[in-house]
């Protein structure tokens, strides 16, 4: 008898959804199809977390008006809703670390801080330099001057913490 090869989109998985809008970090079991209609998105951009983990967001988000912004990790900046799952080599596979520690790494901006975080999620923006060693030590500058704006953001954040299952 001949083997099917399952479509990657329909594996199902444990996951954890995080909502920024709501500030929930919850259980689910999903795939890759249920995450994307779930973070409302017609793209899904990729963003690799070692640990075997991979988080998977919209990858419009930050250009939406009033993105909801969350920091992970303490060093990314990040826009509305996301999924994190385990992730080898793309593939959609249970999320490989305990669901509290993963939860643990989601941080919530407060309200006084939400203006001045769409201030620096605006200056995320791809800008235009020079493909030589000046253009080069300009970006890193600015990559350097960002980077240190969201550490400061993710300073004031309040860590999540795990939600029920759905």
């Amino acid at each position: 008898m001949e083997q099917q090869e399952q479509n990657p989109r329909h594996v199902r998985a444990r996951v954890l959804r995080i909502d920024p809008a709501a500030r929930t970090v919850t259980p689910a079991n999903d795939t890759w199809e249920t995450a994307r209609e779930w973070i409302g998105a017609d793209l899904l951009e990729r963003v690799g977390c070692g640990a075997g983990a991979d988080l998977w967001i919209d990858e419009e988000g930050m250009l939406v008006a009033e993105p909801d912004l969350w920091v992970l990790g303490g060093e990314q900046l990040l826009a509305g809703r996301g999924v994190l799952v385990g992730g080898v080599g793309g593939e959609w596979c249970d999320l490989p670390i305990p669901a509290e520690v993963a939860a643990g790494a989601v941080a919530w901006l407060p309200e006084r801080m939400r203006s001045r975080a769409r201030e620096i999620a605006g200056g995320m923006r791809p800008v235009a330099v020079a493909w030589d060693e000046a253009g080069m030590q300009e970006l890193a500058r600015m990559q350097r001057e960002h980077q240190g704006r969201v550490e400061l953001l993710a300073v004031a954040s309040e860590p999540a913490t795990l939600g029920g299952a759905e």
